[in-house]
């Protein structure tokens, strides 16, 4: 995973215990958020704290990590605003 992923020693730990599929999504949604720093750092954040990949699923079984990957990689419904 290049250095450039992970920004603190508490994400870069929490990074080597995903799967190496869970490490690629990740990337793929830090890559997306460069542009906005904050979100950036809230995905980092919640990758240090394990909440990324624990806890709840949504209605179709997806942990917040996927669900994240999700939205990035498919369209919002008609009339919503990605924008915002």
């Amino acid at each position: 995973m290049p250095g450039s992923v992970a920004n603190s020693a508490a994400e870069q730990a929490q990074l080597a215990r995903l799967t190496p599929e869970q490490q690629n999504t990740y990337a793929r949604l830090a890559t997306a958020l460069e542009p906005d720093s904050v979100a950036r750092l809230a995905l980092g954040v919640l990758l240090a704290e394990g909440k990324l990949t624990g806890g709840p699923t949504n209605l179709d079984g997806r942990g917040l990590l996927d669900s994240l990957a999700f939205a990035l990689t498919n369209p919002a419904a008609s009339g919503v605003d990605q924008t915002a």
